[in-house]
């Protein structure tokens, strides 16, 4: 047991003596081993500066466990005694030690003689190569950290198999809720005329056999005339075909927590008749441990490098797959109602997956959830925003839509981004049209409402129609292209009218305005490149904040002396064409204590005054207050620059 107090007091090994002719190494090394109260027997090591003999940093273990302090700021962690970092700069032997302190080291912690020592990372600039009494020590570290990670990873994995011994099996009840509700059809199998110019038909519901005369073709839609059930025609010799797949959400209670799983649900016909297989691959579970509550899920996700798939814990988060949701046990789970609303009914008239936990959550949250929800909307329900509603009541204050639309909401089962479209549409839009802007499978609704605002959703889809007989885009190239059309024009104070709205190809529209366009831009950004470049370059004297400042390079030495101090690639020449230009300009963050040591070095668009990216040594990625300085560094640029047209205006 390693108590800080009592290690505090340990007194500090003897600082080694260093042989004739010097070091080279940075540290000097001495060890120790004495019984310590409470701790049982303890090794010290400590490491001195060579240059001034002032004591850097201590190392105790206890052969279980270990923790070093560092005594100038008086801080206690479970590290390594000398950073990466710090080990790729002085090479891989930092410590100069005695032969008999480095045996000493190694006996106690390893039990066997380690020269050296080596570790990956994730780039070059982690790597980790080292030798001596360093090794000794580093292997040790890194032993003690790999047997940590084994056994919390074999921790997690048992706690997530008893988790999953929570769940039942999957029932008969379940299967026949798949088959009659989660595949919203079956199969209707055929066989080939007879000589009496008859075919055989099986029901893959129902299981019911009839003969028929009629021409009938692979694939075509139909209902089985006993069950009503709706079907697909599938031809005997392609029975194998006939496979389906989709997603099952079911809820359940565990000594009183919530919850819920999501499977992959398989279905084919052996027989005619359907066999079903389920994969689960999610979970969440609504934990109660007395007072505090917490929302754990795993997902089944891809392993790194494509090895596979694994599963990965959640802390805090819910899946929201859309699923099937089974309704057979929803009553023993949440109750009669929830919140007001019988889920069990609401989810009686919904036509397709939902995000399930999205509804619950909506339903606590969103009082006009259960609005919608007894509307028949359960669906749409589920992924309604707060923004999304209006403040009235009704189905057209709440929705903003008129009510007549109810009907078809209903029966189209119409999805959000559908409702935002009906809902910018300056026209009534019918059953009919929607189907059709269906079929285009536009993906963008925010593209989609720009270009409303110049034309009808019906004129939209036979423009979009007619450019997809000229074969250049896709239904989503096509509107994004046409957004894209129509914000150039606004940019370039053009009309948008019944001249400009539809051009006859917008391929070649949009691409000669394009070069209109960067004309323009070009001359826009050339101008504001020079008043930044003459900003920095005459007017700007400093900026200092929290003890940070910024050095501007002005010659392409600095560009190189910068990239190889910080082992990055702002030496690159690209940078240095692009600051003397003005357009995007490098700035070098200092330490006000150190103003020519490199630290940090910044890119930033001399137009839009955003910072690019901004890294330290190794391409390190800059830390929070770090950014948080070179953004409002930015800020105070864009201040000085606007001023001064101001003041020259």
């Amino acid at each position: 047991m390693l108590v800080k107090k009592a290690l505090k007091n340990i007194p500090p090994c003897e600082r080694p003596k260093a042989p004739r002719g010097g070091i080279k190494e940075k540290y000097l090394a001495g060890a120790q081993i004495r019984e310590i109260q409470g701790c049982g027997k303890i090794l010290t090591v400590d490491y001195y500066s060579s240059n001034d003999g002032t004591l850097q940093v201590r190392f105790f273990s206890d052969k279980k466990n270990f923790i070093t302090y560092q005594p100038s700021e008086d801080k206690w962690a479970a590290k390594y005694m000398i950073p990466t970092a710090e080990i790729a700069e002085c090479g891989r032997l930092p410590v100069y030690a005695a032969s008999s302190t480095i045996k000493l080291v190694n006996d106690f912690l390893n039990g066997r003689e380690i020269k050296s020592f080596f570790s990956y990372g994730t780039n070059y600039n982690t790597w980790r190569h080292t030798e001596g009494i360093a090794a000794a020590i580093d292997r040790y570290i890194h032993d003690y950290q790999e047997e940590r990670r084994r056994s919390a990873a074999q921790r997690r994995e048992e706690l997530f198999d008893n988790r999953r011994r929570w769940f039942p099996g999957y029932d008969a009840d379940i299967d026949r809720f798949c088959d009659e509700c989660a595949f919203d059809h079956t199969y209707i199998f055929f066989s080939k005329l007879d000589k009496r110019h008859k075919r055989g038909c099986v029901c893959g519901h129902c299981g019911e056999r009839w003969e028929t005369q009629e021409n009938i073709k692979h694939r075509s839609g139909t209902s089985c005339p006993y069950c009503g059930h709706k079907a697909v025609y599938i031809a005997e010799r392609y029975r194998y075909t006939a496979t389906d797949q989709t997603t099952l959400c079911t809820a359940y209670r565990h000594d009183g927590q919530l919850i819920m799983r999501w499977a992959e649900v398989q279905r084919w016909f052996v027989g005619h008749k359907p066999q079903l297989r389920y994969f689960d691959n999610a979970y969440t579970y609504y934990l109660v441990n007395g007072n505090k509550s917490q929302i754990v899920s795993y997902f089944l996700s891809q392993a790194p490098y494509s090895y596979g798939y694994t599963w990965a814990r959640k802390n805090g988060e819910t899946c929201s797959h859309y699923a099937w949701v089974y309704d057979g046990n929803l009553t023993e789970v949440f109750g009669k109602t929830y919140y007001n609303v019988d889920l069990t009914k609401a989810l009686a008239c919904c036509k397709c997956p939902i995000n399930f936990i999205g509804l619950l959550d909506r339903l606590k949250s969103q009082p006009q959830t259960e609005y919608l929800c007894k509307m028949g909307l359960t669906a749409l329900a589920s992924v309604m925003t707060s923004v999304d509603y209006e403040d009235g009541k009704g189905f057209e204050g709440i929705m903003g839509v008129s009510k007549q639309y109810l009907a078809m909401y209903r029966e189209e089962n119409v999805l959000l981004t559908e409702h935002r479209i009906i809902k910018a549409a300056s026209e009534r839009i019918t059953p009919d049209t929607l189907e059709r802007y269906r079929n285009l499978k536009i993906e963008s609704f925010a593209r989609t409402a720009r270009i409303l605002e110049y034309m009808t959703l019906d004129t939209l889809c036979a423009y979009v129609e007619r450019q997809l007989m000229l074969d250049q885009y896709s239904a989503s190239g096509i509107i994004e292209h046409l957004a894209d059309y129509y914000d150039m024009l606004y940019t370039l104070k053009i009309p948008i009218d019944k001249h400009t709205a539809r051009p006859r190809d917008l391929k070649q529209a949009h691409d000669i305005l394009v070069q209109r366009y960067n004309i323009v831009m070009a001359d826009i950004r050339d101008n504001a490149s020079q008043k930044a470049l003459e900003y920095v370059n005459r007017w700007f004297t400093g900026y200092e904040k929290d003890g940070l400042c910024i050095a501007v390079p002005h010659e392409r030495a600095d560009f190189l002396r910068e990239g190889q101090s910080l082992s990055h690639c702002v030496g690159g020449d690209s940078y240095y064409q692009n600051h003397i230009k003005g357009s995007r300009m490098i700035f070098f963050i200092r330490h006000v204590t150190e103003p020519d040591t490199p630290y940090y070095t910044a890119e930033i668009d001399m137009v839009t005054f955003n910072v690019l990216q901004c890294y330290g040594f190794g391409d390190k990625a800059a830390p929070k207050e770090i950014n948080k300085f070179i953004k409002d560094f930015a800020r105070s640029i864009e201040q000085g620059i606007n001023n001064r047209v101001r003041k020259a205006g």
